[in-house]
């Protein structure tokens, strides 16, 4: 008998003991990810290298596909890096110093905009 009233003396000062501890809960801090894409569309005309690469010609939209063919004639959504946008969704813009590359087309004289390591594209549709 003197087995078990230690036995049960030992658990009752555990759970009594645990009642004056503290918990404490750790909450990471969510971070945005660093390869967030925000869509733009070009509003811009696609026949100077200039405006294609102008961040002020381009509006911000939900995705980036939407008639856009693919072909590489002429601008038209990009996906950007969310370090090159400025403001809160859904009226973000680019900053001023974002930075687009675009190339010439030749046929019928227009620019696209070409994605890839230097820039801040991360991605590009274009259209024909």
């Amino acid at each position: 008998m003197k087995k078990y009233l230690f036995s049960f003396l030992a658990i009752a000062l555990v759970i009594i003991g645990s009642a004056f501890i503290k918990r404490t809960t750790v909450t990471k801090k969510t971070e945005p990810a660093p390869n967030a894409c925000i869509f733009f569309q070009f509003i811009g005309t696609a026949t100077s290298e200039s405006s294609v690469e102008n961040p002020a010609n381009w509006l911000e939209v939900s995705d980036i596909t939407t008639g856009c063919d693919n072909v590489n004639h002429r601008a038209c959504r990009i996906c950007v890096k969310e370090t090159a946008v400025q403001g809160t969704a859904p009226n973000r813009t680019l900053k001023p110093t974002a930075i687009i590359n675009a190339a010439f087309t030749g046929p019928g004289g227009t620019w696209y905009v070409v994605a890839g390591p230097t820039g801040d594209v991360q991605q590009a549709r274009n259209r024909s």
